[in-house]
């Protein structure tokens, strides 16, 4: 039974749960959640129409006062006399809340300066449901809590800014609430909360979404007011940031159904793979991602690296969840590979380490991540040298011929792909897959593109900026990414246009003697080499994206681009095809010619409405190359995933 209410100024939070147009039957179930999912006393104020009270069992602590309105629109008046907490939660009673869901709405309002107002996702909540209008319901299967825990644990925690929250479940300062005037000529609370969140935003006070919470409505015949519509007057629906959580969420499903059947095939697998280094890059931020998604499907993989790098690696990496191995030196590797199923080259030096492994009684299966065709990686002077070498792969096999006879790292390079012919290949994209049949005549299993999922999205709306940001990652000692030929790019659109556009590069420190020596008279942005949030960051809040490189074996920063909502320009040659298309999710140029460099930035300036369309094409585009869909080929490349294949030893 609902007790008396008493002095409870103690508690963090008073929940008033909106049951003004709900039964008795969701009322119950609606209350029920609340006592699952909320950790320590409540108070909890019940706005009803009836003036009995449900029969509860309270638990300990907890207290309850059941207010009778007869006049929907004194009652937020009401519940302001009540009021004892800091923080109120309204709740419509046809909602349920699910596990965490208040820390989580806590730790947001606490991150964040000047925030009043902070609400959750859900699956019929307006603006902020995840689902299409046409399918709301949840997937097969899956519970309310289910559906919260996958987004609790993919969630990027970005907590835009809105300009109106969903009034049905929503987290209020009661400080602001109480320095705005309720509008009581407006005939129901979730109107006068839509008009005490216009108040509250003019006064200076932030609505922000929680992106790791959900909260789930059962079907219902109607709702009392036409909240999408409400919100599409504010700008809502039509969100950038938040159509782009949007999609990822429900990408999200995919994902975790491709973990599910990983789980399925491989769990308890024992995974090595070789990765000497003592800082990251981006061909490591990608593989730390897809050997994180074989953690969650139940796989066994561990890292190899040296004692010496030990220090620098785990402060880039220090929150891994993949567990390490560390060994003194490459005589040490081929020891330590002992008990794995499977040991995954990452380099061509590597190759080498494993070549004894063959020979071993109950050897591992071996296979090699080829990222690059890592030969050319010695012929970067030369290939700037050829306009052709990029585009005939006669040309790069005939001056590859060459160099094999004269260049001992060259030749080891090349001789990675073939000295153990039993190693699987394993290769990011089809370009890649061509060279390597093309030039040392290897099959290969493509894996396809992937990216931290996660982590590129876009936080920022640029809805009020006057000029075009362009942003390029400049690479001062390497010849093949241009990065002479990008800085003179860049130093003509900046003279070119001034303050119409704000270039800013990243990748190169100031003092690098090889940066010093580029093209630097023109106004631009530096950031020093960057953690890869800290490049997801400065890619979301960029209009267009620039690479031009001599080739890409992929481009993954370009990818990440993509996914951070920038138009972006890539090099033709090479593998960026793998997720770009000409003219519908991005502009491919012959980067070799400066000329079309210029042509190609100059019109997505000039084109605002050709540069959102790319973008928001891309945006969509780059979310199907998962962490998850990678790995899952990866393994099943070393395993398969047939009855007969993965139930054996």
């Amino acid at each position: 039974m609902l007790k008396a209410a008493s002095d409870v100024s103690c508690y963090s939070l008073d929940i008033v749960v909106n049951a003004l147009s709900c039964d008795a039957a969701q009322i119950e179930v609606c209350l029920r959640s609340l006592h699952a999912h909320t950790s320590g006393p409540m108070r909890v104020l019940v706005l009803s129409s009836q003036a009995e009270a449900l029969a509860l069992d309270w638990p300990a602590g907890w207290t309850g006062l059941w207010l009778q309105i007869e006049q929907p629109s004194h009652a937020l008046s009401r519940v302001l006399e009540h009021l004892r907490a800091p923080w109120c939660w309204h709740l419509n009673a046809a909602l349920q809340v699910t596990p965490d869901w208040l820390a989580e709405l806590l730790a947001v309002a606490k991150r964040h300066e000047r925030v009043g107002f902070v609400a959750p996702w859900g699956n019929r909540l307006g603006a902020q449901s995840l689902n299409r209008p046409e399918n709301p319901e949840l997937p097969l299967d899956f519970t309310p809590a289910q559906m919260a825990w996958r987004m609790r644990r993919s969630a990027p925690h970005i907590h835009p800014v809105l300009p109106l929250l969903h009034p049905d479940a929503l987290l209020m300062r009661r400080e602001v609430w109480e320095a705005v005037t309720l509008d009581t000529t407006l005939d129901t609370p979730e109107q006068q909360l839509l008009a005490v969140q216009t108040q509250a935003r003019q006064a200076g006070w932030q609505a922000r979404l929680a992106d790791g919470v959900y909260v789930f409505r059962a079907q219902v015949e109607s709702e009392p007011l036409d909240w999408p519509a409400a919100q599409q007057q504010q700008g809502c629906l039509d969100h950038r940031v938040l159509e782009s959580l949007r999609s990822h969420h429900q990408y999200l499903l995919e994902r975790w159904h491709q973990v599910e059947l990983g789980q399925y095939y491989w769990n308890e697998r024992r995974v090595l793979i070789i990765l000497p280094l003592r800082e990251t890059s981006g061909g490591t931020h990608v593989l730390v991602s897809e050997a994180s998604a074989m953690r969650r499907m139940g796989v066994d993989v561990h890292f190899l690296n040296f004692h010496v790098h030990r220090a620098g690696w785990e402060a880039c990496y220090p929150d891994l969840v993949v567990p390490m191995v560390y060994v003194n030196g490459p005589d040490e590797v081929a020891a330590a590979c002992a008990g794995f199923e499977a040991v995954l080259a990452t380099a061509y030096f590597t190759v080498d380490w494993l070549v004894s492994l063959k020979d071993y009684p109950h050897a591992p299966r071996l296979g090699y991540y080829v990222q690059d065709f890592e030969p050319y990686f010695f012929l970067e002077k030369v290939a700037a040298q050829l306009p052709g070498f990029w585009r005939f792969p006669a040309l790069r096999r005939r001056v590859s011929g060459f160099y094999f006879r004269r260049h001992a790292e060259f030749r080891r390079a090349w001789l990675s792909y073939s000295v153990l012919p039993e190693m699987l290949l394993l290769t990011k994209t089809a370009w890649n897959q061509r060279e390597l049949k093309a030039q040392v005549g290897r099959d290969s299993v493509l894996i396809g593109a992937s990216y931290q999922n996660d982590v590129f999205l876009p936080r920022d709306t640029h809805d009020d900026r006057e000029f075009v940001r362009i942003t390029a990652m400049i690479r001062p000692s390497t010849v093949r990414r241009s990065p002479d030929l990008t800085m003179r790019v860049l130093r003509h659109i900046q003279h070119h246009y001034g303050a119409q556009v704000e270039v800013c590069i990243f990748g190169a420190n100031p003092d690098d003697p090889a940066f010093l020596a580029l093209p630097r008279d023109f106004v631009f942005q530096q950031h020093r080499i960057l953690p890869s949030r800290h490049v997801a960051d400065v890619l979301s809040g960029t209009d267009i994206f620039v690479d031009f490189s001599q080739f890409q074996a992929m481009g993954l920063t370009g990818l990440e681009a993509m996914a951070c909502g920038a138009a972006v320009i890539l090099p033709q040659n090479g593998g960026t095809d793998a997720f770009a298309e000409h003219e519908e999710n991005a502009l491919l140029v012959n980067s070799h010619c400066e000329k079309a460099c210029v042509a190609a930035l100059r019109r997505l300036i000039d084109e605002p409405l050709l540069r959102r369309r790319l973008a928001a094409r891309a945006q969509e585009d780059a979310m199907q190359y998962s962490a998850e869909a990678a790995a899952f080929r990866v393994l099943d490349g070393f395993f398969g995933h047939e009855l007969e294949s993965f139930r054996g030893a």
